[in-house]
């Protein structure tokens, strides 16, 4: 069991750490000499709008499809091979992109980049920032597989050791930075990827997910029950004069020891 649980937590927490590093924030490019502020803006605003881009298409394609979740092995492979595509073009553009201003400033104290870096950077970045959306939502349809209780502690654990992770991370060297981030990326796919379709993570006896289970609600001993004789007041049947109607059903003593039986309304 401690196996089966560590493999979608050290996944996930391995998720958060890439976009630690490269959503909100470009760290993991940092090596590449920084981006300006227009890159910066591009690079936000792209990845905002593919990560909803992938959502509506995943959306839509949930609506025509009769399976639950995503399958793990194509999804994994497939967000691996286009995000990694997405950080190269990303990477190489950032580099031409601050040689050319480097170049054309020292020339002219001035510079643009080519109108072919910024469709490669924006191209890179869609790629990179969908790749991560359809795993940000196949990383969520894997939490109703865990318990009640087990989902919480499922996102706690991952978030604290993401945590951990981009403290260790920043320690590193800044070369090792996007190399530690493609890794990362990679590693959270492959983990993703070995996780069962439809089998629950903490046993494996059921393949729907158990409802939450509601406390029981416990009775102290002492206090009287509604069904027992102590709780209803005393009532004898014998002591109400003729054609008085019941307001309460006569117990089964009152039955036997009344001689005169209750007039019924």
């Amino acid at each position: 069991m401690g196996k089966r649980l560590a493999i979608p937590v050290a996944g996930f927490a391995l998720y958060w750490l890439t976009d630690i590093l490269s959503f909100h924030a470009t760290t993991a490019f940092a090596s590449l000499g920084g981006m300006s502020a227009e890159l910066e803006n591009v690079y936000f605003v792209t990845l905002a709008a593919s990560r909803i881009a992938a959502y509506a298409v995943a959306l839509l394609a949930r609506r025509h499809s009769h399976e639950d979740g995503l399958p793990p092995v194509p999804a994994a492979a497939a967000a691996t091979v286009t995000a990694l595509l997405g950080i190269a073009l990303v990477a190489g553009a950032v580099l031409q992109v601050n040689a050319e201003l480097a170049d054309a400033g020292a020339a002219n104290g001035s510079g643009a980049a080519s109108v072919g870096l910024w469709a490669a950077f924006t191209l890179g970045t869609a790629l990179f920032g969908a790749a991560q959306g359809i795993m940000g939502l196949a990383w969520a349809s894997r939490l109703p597989l865990f318990s009640y209780r087990g989902s919480y502690l499922y996102l706690i654990a991952t978030h604290v050791a993401a945590t951990a992770l981009v403290a260790v991370t920043l320690l590193l060297p800044t070369s090792w930075l996007l190399p530690l981030t493609a890794a990362s990326l990679a590693t959270a796919n492959a983990c993703f990827a070995r996780l069962p379709r439809a089998e629950r993570l903490h046993d494996g006896h059921s393949s729907r997910p158990r409802r939450p289970e509601s406390p029981s609600l416990r009775i102290p001993a002492w206090f009287p029950s509604l069904t027992s004789s102590s709780f209803l007041p005393d009532f004898d049947s014998a002591a109400l004069p003729a054609g008085a109607p019941c307001r309460f059903p006569p117990r089964p003593q009152d039955r036997q020891s009344s001689a005169r039986p209750c007039a019924r309304g």
